[in-house]
């Protein structure tokens, strides 16, 4: 298995076609989007069958409010 960052995620997005909202490599780098949901199945995969050894980084954005103003400003934001 050619295991250099590219291929890991081609083999992802093969690996997990409906799942992967987004992915890119940068920088050596990957990044994955991945829904909420799937995330302990994705995450356990990249552990188990693509052997990823550290996540950098984990993040979340609470849009459930979007869209509603919770304050008047002057400027835009």
């Amino acid at each position: 298995m050619d295991t250099s960052p590219e291929n890991r995620l081609e083999q992802f997005r093969t690996r997990f076609p409906d799942a992967l909202l987004q992915g890119k490599f940068d920088r050596g780098e990957i990044t994955l989007e991945i829904p909420a949901q799937q995330a302990l199945e994705l995450l356990t995969a990249l552990r188990d069958e693509f052997a990823f050894e550290q996540l950098m980084d984990l993040c979340g954005v609470d849009y459930s409010a979007h869209g509603q103003d919770e304050w008047k400003t002057e400027q835009s934001t």
